[in-house]
């Protein structure tokens, strides 16, 4: 089995969990600052994980859903880009 990671966002944390190979559960706090995104890859380098794929939690509060009505784009050469949510 290989490792599974879960990401917690609250409104000043993230609390990132990592449950080992042998089953080891390894969490990591962190205090999210300006840049999460930065301070989460520096922790997760610093542990010697790969960053690949995790699951995210978020408080539901934390959250906005809107949908989206873009118009298609004219003249483009490739195929385009395709979003899916």
């Amino acid at each position: 089995m290989r490792p599974r990671a879960g990401l917690f966002v609250d409104k000043d944390r993230l609390t990132l969990a990592v449950i080992s190979v042998g089953g080891k559960l390894h969490c990591l706090d962190l205090d999210v600052g300006d840049s999460p995104g930065a301070r989460l890859a520096d922790e997760l380098d610093r542990h010697g994980y790969k960053r690949r794929r995790v699951r995210v939690g978020l408080d539901r509060s934390l959250v906005v859903v809107k949908v989206l009505e873009l118009p298609r784009a004219g003249g483009s050469d490739g195929p385009g880009l395709k979003f899916k949510f």
